[in-house]
């Protein structure tokens, strides 16, 4: 069996829990609530981006375009999102909580699993006011979309329509896929 895991990192998650949100960056919004490829985060004095570029990787047996979603320190020589056609949220809140919610797939061809992947679905900060801010990678395996919602009880409205599924059961093939929700205060 193949293992992938690109699910986001705990440790480096857990250190924002009791900074300062100060805003987020993006494109315009797209048809819905949602932005192309890249969010910019900017917390306490770093900046972060949230990335969700196609890469070409292993996608169950076959070389494939895949859209990988990333959290990370953002480069400081480089500037994702420069001009101004983007817009800028601010926050000002500090951070009280973070749920990650990861995914795994699991194929199985002829009963015997040959896949597991492990993959970062969504990310929400709780907020010292009650509020959450959820961004989610759309559920599309090739899709550069990222979903961005506010409100509270976000996990509850997730998008997640298990496409892997809908794609992969067929003929000898089972898909199987579960969410995990993993709280961090």
């Amino acid at each position: 069996m193949k293992i992938i895991d690109v699910s986001f990192k705990l440790d480096f998650i857990k250190s924002l829990i009791g900074q300062k949100f100060l805003q987020y960056r993006c494109s315009p919004f797209l048809v819905r609530n949602s932005v192309m490829s890249i969010v910019d985060l900017y917390i306490n004095d770093q900046k972060y981006n949230l990335v969700n570029f196609e890469q070409a990787a292993d996608y169950f047996g076959e070389l494939d375009d895949v859209a990988i979603f990333e959290f990370k320190e953002k480069t400081p020589n480089f500037e994702f999102l420069d001009g101004d056609d983007y817009t800028n949220t601010p926050i000002n809140l500090f951070i009280s909580g973070i749920e990650l919610i990861n995914e795994t797939q699991n194929l199985y061809q002829n009963e015997t699993q040959i896949y597991k992947v492990l993959l970062t679905r969504a990310i929400i900060f709780h907020l010292e006011n009650g509020r959450e801010l959820m961004f989610e990678k759309d559920d599309c395996f090739f899709s550069e979309q990222i979903i961005i919602k506010t409100g509270t009880n976000l996990k509850d409205k997730l998008d997640a329509n298990f496409e892997f599924e809908k794609d992969w059961n067929e003929d000898e093939y089972k898909a199987v896929c579960e969410h995990n929700i993993i709280s961090i205060n």
